[in-house]
């Protein structure tokens, strides 16, 4: 067995920084010399390919690791390290209870859907996500977590709360229409993969105030939503990644980026201050009423759709319905 396959057995697998300061460490090699045992390795050593990670480090295991609950567990603590446009994918399907839509995935990552300079598009990392098993297709235009990824997962939360997330972005449009924020009939909601600026967002519209148009051009309202739990500064870092891409560039249009909320902890609603980002709160734009019927409907989507076995997807097509009266 050579000495890498020593370390990758007893440690698991390594980040090939990590690895390198393994063999440093335990064999009082150079750092040149470590590079290289690294670049030569071969079976049963294997080197993730297409996932990119920082400093162009590769991910190294065993073949036995593949697929294994050590890999993904130590692949995502990487990913959430060195590699976060890959990461907020996983965060993604995290934060909506191990579900996500496969059209709506791409909204809460910092990765373009339109070919972007020093950017991964998204298909590509959902592919590279795919092929390793990692990110899944259900078949039933959702994404899944490898089911050894420990996660809370609930499909029936999922759904309830996609329901609230497209009444909430319907109510908001209709709030930035009654005020000429935006233009009336120009918005794009989730279920038209509204983009703006090559990222795509929960809504988009154009926007004629003034400040924001420049001559004939409108500027944009662009917004996403979280909801069914208090935001931490980490579920912000994707939003606040998409907006610093967009104020980089030279060439956009004036935008207000938005971020609908039910709550907030201190650090995270500071960072988005900081960076200029508007933070609705639910019960501020709507009302406090508005807010616990929203809370009530998620409860009411989410408890009585566990006890309907014959045709869930029926009862929930009815409670989205019922969400428009």
């Amino acid at each position: 067995m050579s000495r890498i396959s020593t370390i990758l057995e007893n440690k698991g697998p390594l980040l090939s920084g990590s690895l390198a300061n393994e063999l440093i460490n335990q064999f009082s090699i150079s750092r040149e010399a470590a590079r290289k045992e690294i670049s030569r390795a071969s079976a049963p050593i294997r080197k993730l390919k297409n996932v990119t990670f920082d400093n162009n480090q590769k991910y190294l295991y065993l073949d036995s690791h593949f697929t294994s609950d050590i890999f993904f567990e130590k692949l995502i603590q990487y990913l959430k390290a060195n590699s976060k446009a890959y990461y907020y994918f996983i965060k993604a399907v995290s934060n909506n209870y191990g579900y996500i839509t496969i059209s709506e995935i791409a909204s809460y990552t910092c990765s373009p859907v339109q070919p972007l300079k020093g950017h991964k598009s998204a298909d590509l990392i959902i592919k590279d996500l795919l092929y390793i098993n990692l990110l899944l297709d259900n078949g039933d235009g959702l994404f899944q977590l490898h089911s050894s990824v420990d996660i809370p997962q609930s499909y029936t939360r999922f759904k309830a709360l996609n329901i609230a997330k497209k009444a909430v972005m319907t109510d908001f449009y209709d709030w930035s229409r009654k005020i000429n924020l935006v233009a009336y009939n120009s918005g794009k909601m989730i279920e038209q993969v509204p983009e703006f600026h090559k990222f795509q967002w929960s809504f988009t519209a154009p926007s004629y105030i003034n400040g924001l148009q420049k001559g004939s051009k409108p500027g944009f309202v662009v917004a996403d939503v979280i909801l069914g739990k208090t935001i931490l500064e980490e579920d912000i870092e994707y939003f606040l990644a998409k907006v610093n891409v967009i104020n980089q560039s030279k060439k956009h249009s004036p935008f207000i980026p938005v971020l609908l909320a039910e709550g907030i902890e201190e650090k995270a609603f500071s960072r988005l201050k900081s960076a200029g980002v508007v933070l609705g709160f639910i019960d501020r734009l709507f009302g406090n009423h508005y807010l616990k019927t929203l809370r009530a409907l998620v409860s009411i989507v989410e408890n009585a759709s566990a006890v309907i076995t014959k045709n869930p997807d029926k009862y929930f097509e009815f409670i989205e319905v019922l969400s428009k009266l």
